[in-house]
């Protein structure tokens, strides 16, 4: 049955949806990367994914594409499989240029990203470390972040009237984050030039809910993403 309202897609993510936002979906986009990783055209390679999708990874992404209207994107219930290939693609030559400029990788909520044993880029890096609690991830790390850290934080809120719904609850900081840095850059929509690979369903407007921006803390000049302009 297909899912109706905003309650089952909060029902969804599980019982407690803010710790699920950042913890069982972690299961359902490794489901995702995996079926990206299976193609013959995949963006990318993740040979990992599939086991660390859990029991119940795919069918929480087949449920959560019940719900594509509840976001906007009637008729289209892959939305969240091609959001999870095009969030992998972008984070992953994003972080792979230049990297002898960047000396180590602060992966916040993390889930189980596998780029450490995928991505060449992370034999440059002296540390790495895998952060996945949400005080962490909203509060904590921004003023502790050394000069020029570069942040590429994923937006993917949903609808605008979910702004009342227990799962955004976790957005609330955004903005003590930007605090901390500068040069915050939100021009990369789901479904635009950049953020799109060729996979976005044709004829759908890019969707503004669904974005990045990317910021440097004690920046002097552009980000990396504005330079590409």
């Amino acid at each position: 049955m297909a899912v109706t309202n905003l309650e089952e897609v909060v029902n969804l993510l599980g019982e407690n949806a803010e710790v699920s936002v950042v913890g069982r979906t972690a299961f359902m986009v490794a489901a995702e990367r995996a079926l990206e990783a299976e193609r013959k055209d995949a963006l990318f390679e993740d040979p990992f994914a599939k086991a660390l999708s859990g029991s119940d990874g795919l069918t929480m992404s087949d449920r959560l594409g019940e719900a594509a209207s509840q976001f906007g994107f009637d008729g289209w219930p892959e939305f969240h499989k091609v959001w999870t290939v095009v969030c992998t693609k972008f984070i992953d030559d994003l972080i792979s240029r230049d990297t002898a400029e960047i000396p180590q990788m602060v992966n916040l909520g993390a889930g189980v990203d596998t780029r450490p044993y995928r991505l060449d880029a992370y034999k440059q890096f002296k540390a790495s470390y895998e952060v996945d609690t949400a005080e962490v991830m909203l509060r904590s790390w921004a003023p502790l972040a050394a000069p020029g850290s570069l942040a590429i934080i994923n937006y993917a809120i949903g609808p605008q009237r979910f702004k009342s719904s227990k799962l955004l609850s976790y957005c609330e900081s955004e903005e003590a984050i930007f605090e901390h840095f500068d040069g915050r850059h939100c021009g990369k929509v789901f479904g635009d030039e950049r953020l799109n690979y060729g996979r976005y369903k044709e004829g759908l407007a890019p969707s503004e809910d669904w974005a990045f921006a990317t910021c440097v803390k004690g920046a002097v000049g552009p980000t990396p993403e504005a330079q590409e302009q």
